[in-house]
């Protein structure tokens, strides 16, 4: 990974995380974060997609639960849009988390003119997702075998060749509009860490309905709650994201560790993001920049968009699949939606 975008990777998180940090008009327009990634985006979906870039971009759309603190040291993970640190049970099988009310996605027509306020169920939904075999998740791993009930709720989905999201599942429901409570196989000691992650951000399941395609992917239409939301995308070529003006408030940290005195100390008081746009373009890296070690490795041909259905939306998975999804995805903030996009050229954007 080039210092360029290792110094992208760190502002984004700043600009765009951090508790997931805030973008509201208070975020100067006039200021813009510019970066390269050195292969093309996979899409905006945090349940279909396990490459860094992709997520890089949707943890600035959308929100996990918990984030890691961006300045403490030794790493420390803190709320984001929960309430607090998980509840869990004296033999670890029980979790229950509150959500924070008030959070809010995005707007989009799929809402027809309504706030669209974040719930457990959301969580409880988008979760579901990955299990679903018709997702074929590449990020199946984050939830496989951990909920109660669950491996009876995929053979019925593979017996009817449908996943019933109303059906209740034990080991994932939500109790009350903002509690969710989770009853596990086993102890899962690196659950929490796994709700830092982009996959276990909420979607709404208007919008997955609304914009999924035969798999039920949705890569184009990303609808978050984050920081930001998606102004222009030109696939593999140029990303173009912007504050979300309805973001809640924010603020840097006002703590820190001495090394960070000076940095505190200037930006106490300060909404976030600070940055009003963030503006990506893909390239490739050039042999010569990766001899001499100043550009991304890359081992294969450049990943292309997955086709909505068919032959070639699969052979583009493969290719992707075997990056791991805890590569560097769960340290960078979310990032918020756009709006509805055609196929390979995604602009201004007149709904989102």
């Amino acid at each position: 990974m080039t210092k360029t975008f290792k110094a992208f990777a760190a502002g984004l998180a700043l600009s765009a995380s951090l508790f997931t940090i805030t973008a509201t008009a208070q975020a100067d327009p006039n200021k813009v974060l510019r970066a390269s990634f050195p292969v093309a985006e996979t899409g905006f979906d945090p349940q279909a997609v396990n490459d860094i870039y992709s997520n890089y971009v949707n943890r600035a759309l959308f929100e996990p639960l918990y984030v890691y603190d961006p300045i403490a040291r030794p790493y420390k993970i803190t709320p984001n849009t929960a309430a607090s640190l998980p509840e869990i049970s004296p033999d670890g099988l029980t979790w229950t988390i509150k959500i924070k009310p008030g959070i809010y996605f995005i707007d989009d027509p799929v809402f027809k003119g309504q706030k669209r306020e974040l719930t457990a169920a959301d969580y409880v939904y988008s979760w579901k997702r990955v299990l679903d075999p018709k997702m074929r998740s590449p990020v199946l791993q984050t939830f496989d075998g951990l909920f109660v009930g669950a491996d009876k709720l995929i053979a019925k989905a593979k017996e009817t060749g449908k996943f019933d999201h109303d059906i209740p599942l034990e080991g994932l429901q939500a109790i009350d509009r903002y509690t969710l409570r989770i009853k596990l196989v086993k102890p899962a000691y690196d659950l929490q860490d796994n709700l830092t992650s982009a996959t276990s951000s909420a979607v709404a399941r208007e919008v997955i309905e609304a914009y999924g395609d035969a798999s039920g992917w949705a890569m184009a239409n990303p609808v978050g709650t984050g920081a930001y939301r998606l102004a222009q995308w030109r696939r593999g070529q140029k990303i173009v994201l912007e504050a979300n003006p309805n973001f809640r408030e924010e603020y840097f940290p006002d703590d820190g560790e001495p090394a960070d005195r000076a940095l505190v100390a200037a930006m106490k008081g300060k909404r976030l993001p600070q940055a009003g746009r963030v503006g990506i373009i893909s390239r490739r890296v050039t042999s010569s920049e990766s001899e001499r070690g100043t550009g991304a490795q890359l081992s294969g041909p450049r990943p292309q968009p997955r086709a909505p259905v068919g032959g070639q939306g699969l052979r583009a998975r493969r290719r992707v699949r075997g990056a791991g999804h805890a590569t560097g995805q769960r340290r960078l903030g979310p990032v918020g939606a756009g709006r509805r996009c055609s196929g390979r050229d995604v602009g201004d954007r007149p709904g989102r």
